[in-house]
């Protein structure tokens, strides 16, 4: 019997957001890339020795209100073409995680139809939330188009490092521009600390920030 071939799958960084946007407009089943100026950073995948993109992510601040905290991405679109590997939109919900903790994020969050699996979610660590959806978007203060998907229900799904019993605190990045600080008093990482140093803060606040250690929280 003939060995199976073993496929390679090589992350590409920094992928330019029109590349990744082509992806969604010729490949995502049911949505439209997300405006520019909401995005953050965008994820490719591909077959190691394939010019082709087999997936692409694309990340930025929350639609939702509530959660556009300043600590909480959100990876607006995800998609792989055709034939992609099994395991390529895994492999980039996982390195949207990585790379909005190195960012200094404290949450990522998504969304799925009620109707899909969210198999590839549960395979890079994420945990399903609560329901959302099920109503438009559009209100006579701030009209928007009606689109179907909108109506459709869906849920949350996320990753995170703060304690969800706890308030977030104010963002530095909102605040403070240009301000070096650091994270403290979360709860623990299981793939390691990005960030040397974290200690509990001294006034035993339940979390928080501490004007001290690497440059965190540039603004944006």
């Amino acid at each position: 019997m003939a060995e199976a071939e073993t496929l390679t799958l090589i992350l590409i960084p920094c992928l330019p957001f029109e590349l990744a946007a082509a992806m969604v407009e010729e490949h995502h089943r049911h949505s439209v890339p997300p405006p520019r100026l909401n995005v953050r950073f965008c994820i490719g995948a591909a077959l190691e020795g394939e010019d082709a993109l087999a997936a692409a992510a694309i990340v930025g601040r929350p639609n939702a209100r509530h959660l556009d905290d300043g600590w909480t991405a959100e990876v607006l679109r995800l998609v792989a073409r055709p034939g992609a590997p099994l395991g390529a939109c895994s492999a980039l919900y996982a390195a949207a995680w990585r790379a909005w903790r190195a960012m200094g994020g404290l949450r990522i969050v998504t969304y799925t139809l009620a109707t899909e699996s969210g198999a590839s979610l549960r395979g890079a660590g994420w945990t399903r939330g609560p329901e959302a959806g099920g109503q438009q978007w559009t209100c006579p203060a701030r009209p928007r188009e009606r689109r179907e998907i909108f109506e459709r229900a869906k849920w949350r799904w996320e990753r995170t490092l703060w304690d969800p019993t706890l308030e977030l605190p104010p963002c530095p990045s909102r605040a403070v521009p240009g301000a070096a600080w650091r994270r403290v008093t979360r709860t623990e990482d299981p793939e390691g600390s990005l960030f040397p140093g974290e200690a509990d803060l001294s006034d035993g606040r339940p979390g928080g920030l501490t004007g001290e250690g690497g440059n965190f929280g540039e603004a944006t």
